[in-house]
């Protein structure tokens, strides 16, 4: 029977031939401890024990004896082991608990509590699809205010004083609300059309639409103060987490409690969460509105406000759909899932389709990169978590694309629907028949809108069931790593590849002292920088006009200052590179023009280029004056052109042409008028 290692006798004398602890069991399992005494025992003993991991032409020395895996599972077996419950408390709070903070700071529509619940699910379990749609909300804010700023040209000619483009972000504002119900397009249109078809009553109009927007803009919630403070509170746990670990566990790179190794592999595993940066701040752009009627409140009033102007032609809105609350859930209402919208727009790769999965897949390649340099270095059982985790969330965005296709929310059958219905009301004397068929289409239209509804349903529950469990895989597989999962022999070996590492080895010790202070705080900043600058001015840039008409308020200002100072220095040092790099062209081709008469030169015959000299140095002087001759500048000297030498000459032959031609001029200026073209004049 085998006995405790803490038991085996110390009065007796240990060596190759006599092994220390042959067959001893540890009763504390798989400790770091404990392993690491029984090695140094182990080598003290016989440095060429089998039980050892001998290194390619070499022993085990104190600094770097390990146990092989099969040494390790005999003394503490093959399973894992349970972390102290303090040690996984103080690893959640520090680690996993600031994440949590972001997660509740994600703007959330208020379309009810079971909503609420939803976003924040599919935040969690599907990060890729929230962030597609929450960039597919910007793409369409952004075409609008684009379509608005041009027609703003034409049809309002007025302009405030302090903000010139206050028109169109308040259009833009405009017919973005209208599109949390899918009816963007036809508020558009209606809008485009009575302004043109109003033009005499454009500052009436301007007037109600100004004020609308401004209702709209103070509804909006796009406050950064509470994102800023959130992500700065989770970035400086970072921080402090890591220098508290290095001083915890000094320069040994272990504490009874504290092992460098066991936090770096957290680091790793939080960095997987880094998409949640940019993903707060591109749901903190978008905001929600306060309540759930105050956009069809604030709409309503502008139909209202219209109608009271006695237009011409009216403008009539659609806002039959404003009080229908489950349309606006499944066609908008909801800005980080938008099945409707987003699916149906997707017919090639875009730039919104490609970016979401590089920043999911950013943040678990940081994670992976901390974890290959724990040692032993390179892949272990803890990478192999990490990819887990992420193929669960791609493959929870390819599963929407299949339940669209199961449950398609196909609005094709509503369209024909209300067009039948305003065929209908059209033709009010329709003999039996046409009524006959007027009653079949509404039923059949009546079904369509049942089943449609039915699919919608369906679709909601489905998504968050799936949401869910992939939010429980995820974040349950997070949390067994810090129960201790890969608390186990082959996740510090490589799966027998290499010997045990344990962080109280001297050779493993001084390099995870090095790279707590060096390596791995490089990694995850740098991880958080692409995250939290990047991505966002990529964004920003991206989608300016959106930005723009999300974050404006009602009392002319911005919600985002600091960002708008940002984006002017980038727009500024754009500029200041494009025009230095314009000057050094134009300055080139300059350059290029002055030095072509020269390379003719260089590239003439000589013997003709002396030969025209010679002639023309015999030559009278009076053939010369058959040329008309410009005067000489009396305070330059010049004559205002330049010598004829320029061209068709060499260095020598140049010099020697001024100086006649100078002669020539001096001779002219003393026996002839100013500008006289011949001896007669």
């Amino acid at each position: 029977m085998a006995i405790d290692c803490s038991d085996v006798p110390t009065n007796l004398v240990y060596n190759c031939a006599n092994p220390w602890a042959q067959d001893c069991k540890s009763d504390k399992q798989f400790s770091f401890t404990n392993l690491w005494k029984y090695t140094q025992s182990i080598q003290n003993a016989c440095a060429n024990d089998t039980r050892l991991f001998i290194p390619h032409g070499g022993v085990a020395s104190p600094r770097n004896a390990s146990l092989t895996q099969a040494s390790c599972a005999a003394f503490a077996g093959s399973d894992w082991k349970y972390y102290p419950a303090a040690d996984i408390w103080t690893r959640l709070t520090t680690w996993k608990f600031p994440l949590f903070q972001l997660v509740a700071s994600f703007p959330r529509p208020p379309l009810g509590f079971w909503v609420e619940c939803f976003v924040i699910v599919h935040l969690l379990g599907d990060p890729v699809d929230t962030i597609q749609n929450l960039l597919a909300k910007m793409l369409s804010c952004k075409r609008d205010a684009q379509y608005w700023r041009v027609e703003c040209e034409k049809l309002l000619e007025g302009k405030i004083e302090d903000d010139e483009d206050r028109d169109w972000k308040a259009l833009a504002l405009l017919t973005d609300a209208y599109g949390e119900w899918d009816v963007d397009k036809q508020a558009r249109q209606a809008l485009q059309q009575g302004l043109h078809d109003n033009h005499q009553h454009k500052n009436d109009l301007a007037s109600a639409i100004r004020q609308t927007g401004r209702a709209l803009a103070a509804d909006r919630s796009t406050k950064f103060l509470p994102i800023i403070v959130a992500q700065a509170f989770f970035i400086g746990a970072v921080g402090i987490a890591i220098f508290r670990t290095a001083s915890a566990a000094g320069a040994n790179a272990s504490s009874d409690t504290v092992f460098i190794n066991v936090e770096a592999h957290s680091i790793a595993f939080t960095a997987q969460y880094f998409w949640i940066i940019p993903t707060v701040f591109l749901g903190s752009i978008a905001g929600v509105s306060q309540t759930e009627a105050a956009i069809p409140r604030i709409l309503r009033r502008f139909q209202v406000d219209l109608e009271r102007l006695q237009l011409l032609k009216s403008i009539k809105l659609p806002n039959d759909c404003l009080h229908d609350k489950q349309r606006r859930i499944f066609h908008g209402g909801i800005y980080s899932w938008q099945p409707q919208k987003y699916y149906s727009s997707r017919t090639i790769l875009t730039h919104y389709e490609v970016l979401p999965y590089l920043i999911v897949v950013l943040g678990t390649a940081t994670g992976m990169m901390v974890s290959a340099f724990v040692p032993p270095d390179g892949w272990d059982c803890r990478n192999n978590g990490e990819i887990l985790i992420l193929i669960a969330w791609l493959l929870s965005a390819r599963i929407d694309v299949l339940f669209h296709h199961l449950w398609p929310l196909d609005e094709n059958n509503q369209r024909v629907a209300a067009n039948n219905m305003q065929i209908n009301e059209n033709n009010q004397r329709l003999n039996e028949e046409n009524q006959r068929l007027k009653k079949d289409n509404q039923r059949l239209n009546e079904d369509s809108q049942r089943l449609n509804k039915n699919n919608q349903r369906k679709l909601l529950w489905i998504t968050g069931i799936k949401d869910l469990l992939v939010t429980i895989a995820t974040m349950g597989g997070v949390i067994t790593t810090q129960l201790g999962v890969f608390n186990r022999c082959s996740c510090y070996t490589q799966w027998g590849r290499t010997g045990l590492a344990l962080p109280e080895m001297p050779d493993v010790a001084e390099v995870l002292f090095h790279r707590l202070n060096t390596t791995y705080p490089t990694i995850a900043f740098i991880g958080i920088g692409i995250q939290l600058v990047i991505v966002p001015l990529f964004v920003c840039i991206l989608y300016i006009d959106a930005l723009r008409t999300f974050v404006q308020r009602d009392d002319r200002k911005s919600n985002a200052k600091w960002l708008w100072k940002s984006l002017k220095t980038y727009r500024a040092l754009k500029a200041r590179i494009q025009t230095q790099l314009s000057r050094k062209t134009k300055r080139t081709g300059t350059f290029a023009l002055e030095m072509q008469p020269l390379a003719q030169s260089f590239s003439g015959d000589p013997e003709s280029i002396n030969t025209e000299d010679a002639s023309a140095a015999d030559a009278p002087v009076t053939e010369e004056r058959s040329e008309p001759t410009p005067a000489v500048d009396p305070i330059s000297g010049s004559s205002g052109v330049d010598p004829p030498s320029r061209t068709g000459t060499n260095l020598s032959s140049d010099s020697e042409s001024r100086r006649r031609n100078t002669e020539r001029e001096a001779g002219l200026t003393q026996d002839q008028p100013l500008y006289s073209r011949d001896n007669s004049t």
